[in-house]
């Protein structure tokens, strides 16, 4: 009966231990510091992990380029100690509830984001992750190093409120269009449109 609780509501010693194991392996992955808060498990299919945040480069202490309040996986573990799929394909759901990421475009046109993994080739749709993502009242801060104004200052937005879904079983293809309108050096409109069509 204990082994049954166990793995349905992990107790609290073995919830401080998933909140090591969680940071330990985003910061083994990412390169950087990681700091991971509270970690809530339904052991098998479900898990909520609290205030995330990914250092911009090295230490947390130098700035942040993402933070999460809230983190939340459904996944399908029995199917990934089984090794019936692998893990990006047992993964079902993310949602990423009040997000805040700092985005840059350096000079040479790269964004940060970009480095946070090492360069593969892309993986066979079968192989890969398939399930749902979901944003649930984000921030983004952008900054545009590659698009310089007339007084030499890079390119700023600051989006609040972004919120969405992406449902990766249904994506085919994605276009983004941004337009944006420029009065004495400094950006006087924006406006933007995204149209998709499901595979």
């Amino acid at each position: 009966a204990e082994a049954a609780v166990m793995l349905l509501r992990p107790p609290a010693r073995l919830q401080d231990w998933l909140q090591v194991l969680v940071a330990r392996q985003l910061a083994d992955t990412l390169q950087r510091e990681v700091r991971v808060g509270r970690v809530q498990a339904r052991w098998l299919t479900h898990a909520v992990v609290r205030d995330v945040a990914v250092a911009a480069e090295h230490r947390l202490a130098d700035g942040e380029m993402l933070r999460v309040r809230r983190l939340e996986l459904d996944y399908d573990l029995i199917a990934i100690v089984r090794r019936e799929v692998p893990a990006p394909v047992a993964l079902d759901r993310v949602v990423l509830d009040g997000a805040w990421a700092r985005v840059e475009r350096g000079a040479d046109r790269v964004i940060n984001f970009a480095r946070l993994l090492p360069r593969r080739p892309p993986l066979p749709p079968e192989k890969s992750f398939q399930g749902v993502i979901e944003i649930r009242d984000g921030e983004i801060s952008y900054v545009d190093y590659a698009a310089l104004g007339k007084d030499g200052s890079p390119l700023t937005l600051e989006l609040t409120g972004v919120s969405g879904r992406v449902d990766m079983r249904r994506l085919g293809w994605i276009q983004v269009q941004a337009e944006a309108g420029e009065r004495l050096g400094r950006i006087h409109s924006l406006r933007a449109s995204v149209e998709g069509q499901p595979s």
